[in-house]
């Protein structure tokens, strides 16, 4: 997933919304602050401010047309490079596809002090998962694109877990041929309390190299 998001496709978002009210919760701090890096028109976080006004907003959008006033303009793993992440709290990866690359630079740039991170992945439900994750997870270069493609789910667990963020509250919804996953990826030593916006549910993933099941 590149930084580009085509659109803002906000179902959902009442949920998405109770999610980042969440995130914002799990840091303790009510004057937090964010980084928003599919910002759109910034509408997901105006609706948060509603309830935890004190929070501080930086967004990033591709856009220049639909960008919410005073965003960052441009891909935002190239601003996400430039910018100091340690002065986040939470950061909010509403993509649309998979933000491996972005989680992966968080991950690095954070490694040992992972910020709240509020994630969406979604997809077609035999789209193609990407090499940063299949290769993280150990999964065979050779195994048929639509064996991986079962175990999308699976295979993103896994990579989480490898970045440190090995528990989440999510919402899972299927429609049509495609799939959407709304999640808060809960940093090591921090407590998810009663969220909100879904169940708190933790992750056993199962071992690397193993096939999904159908």
């Amino acid at each position: 997933m590149t930084g580009r998001k085509p659109g803002r496709h906000n179902r959902a978002f009442s949920t998405k919304r109770d999610l980042r009210i969440d995130a914002v919760d799990l840091t303790g701090r009510e004057d937090c602050r964010v980084l928003d890096c599919f910002a759109g028109t910034g509408a997901l976080w105006r609706a948060v401010r509603q309830e935890r006004p004190l929070i501080d907003v930086d967004h990033i959008e591709i856009d220049r047309a639909v960008a919410v006033g005073g965003a960052m303009i441009g891909d935002n793993l190239n601003v996400m490079a430039g910018l100091d992440l340690d002065v986040y709290d939470v950061i909010d990866l509403d993509a649309f596809g998979w933000p491996d690359k972005q989680l992966a630079l968080i991950a690095e740039r954070r490694a040992g002090r992972l910020p709240v991170v509020t994630a969406t992945c979604c997809g077609q439900l035999y789209t193609a998962v990407p090499r940063l994750v299949t290769d993280a997870v150990g999964i065979p270069r050779s195994w048929p694109p639509g064996v991986v493609s079962r175990g999308h789910e699976q295979w993103w667990d896994q990579f989480l877990a490898s970045l440190g963020w090995g528990r989440s509250i999510r919402w899972r919804a299927s429609r049509g041929g495609g799939w959407a996953r709304y999640e808060v990826l809960v940093p090591p030593g921090a407590d998810a309390g009663s969220p909100r916006g879904a169940d708190r549910r933790g992750r056993a993933p199962s071992p690397s190299g193993s096939p999904p099941t159908a």
